[in-house]
């Protein structure tokens, strides 16, 4: 029999790889229906050479990030729970601000073309 945080592991990995799919299929879509059958091809790679370049950038900024942070102790500051405040927690806080200030208003400006008949 095998740990049962090894279990929680597999199952999390299961239904995280499910949500990341799913997630990659909308953005498919997304792709698709937002550019014109004319050049789909081209917006489709300018498309997912920006996804490669964001997720090139990312281990960057949070290397960045980090660095700022060299340990709990600089800030003397402790979360709620009464652990002290770290890049992870930075990390989280800058995710949250970029979701909601930046990537949910350019979402919702995305508006449906019409269809060409």
């Amino acid at each position: 029999m095998f740990p049962q945080s090894i279990a929680i592991l597999c199952v999390a990995g299961i239904v995280g790889g499910a949500v990341s799919s799913a997630i990659l299929l909308c953005q498919f879509r997304l792709a698709a229906e937002l550019s014109s059958p004319l050049g789909r091809t081209m917006s489709m790679a300018v498309h997912w050479s920006f996804v490669g370049l964001l997720g090139a950038l990312g281990p960057i900024a949070g290397g960045l990030l980090m660095d700022y942070f060299p340990g709990p102790a600089r800030f003397h500051l402790a979360i709620p729970s009464g652990l002290p405040f770290s890049f992870y927690h930075a990390q989280l806080i800058l995710f949250t601000i970029l979701s909601w200030f930046v990537a949910l208003p350019l979402l919702l400006a995305i508006r449906p073309q019409a269809p060409n008949r």
